[in-house]
């Protein structure tokens, strides 16, 4: 046959240690204002993979137009600090045209 020139190997083990993921990016997204408190979406990333994190307190209420800020902290898999900033922006103007008209007599 052809194999009655081979052995058979001995078996092997190996440790496989994975190493935590350093975050890379934290971002939220801005939210119009509306008189309510708002509660931030965070997206953390570590390279192209969504990444675990806890948030920190946030520098205001959270209510009133404006930037605020916070660090995010990688746990898990993953790890590092990074701020975060979360703008509560105007709403856009807008006009409503709502015309009654009366009759006059001559």
């Amino acid at each position: 046959s052809d194999t009655e020139n081979y052995e058979t190997p001995a078996p092997m083990s190996a440790t496989l240690i994975i190493e935590p993921a350093p975050i890379t990016s934290a971002v939220a997204e801005s939210q119009t204002w509306d008189g309510t408190k708002k509660t931030p979406n965070i997206v953390v990333k570590a390279g192209a993979l969504s990444a675990d994190a806890t948030v920190g307190t946030w520098s205001g209420n959270l209510t009133d137009i404006g930037r605020y800020t916070t660090t995010v902290t990688g746990y898990g898999n993953f790890t590092g600090e990074l701020p975060v900033e979360f703008d509560i922006v105007r709403p856009r103007a807008f006009a409503t045209t709502d015309f009654t008209f009366a009759a006059q007599s001559a």
